[in-house]
């Protein structure tokens, strides 16, 4: 599995909390979710080859 599979979750969430508060007129907060997906997917490039450890569904 490659790494950025891994994290497709989070960026996701980011993309549904953008989009939510885009439609409900929260466009400072949208543009600043915008800002936070693409740190998101620059730190999760970065990482690659490095896998989470998981226990009980928590990253640790």
């Amino acid at each position: 599995m490659r790494e950025e599979k891994t994290y497709d979750w989070m960026l996701d969430v980011l993309s549904d909390l953008r989009l939510f508060s885009k439609a409900n007129g929260f466009d400072r907060l949208a543009s600043e979710l915008e800002d936070v997906s693409l740190t998101a997917a620059a730190e999760i490039s970065a990482r690659a080859g490095a896998v989470p450890v998981r226990q009980s569904n928590r990253l640790t």
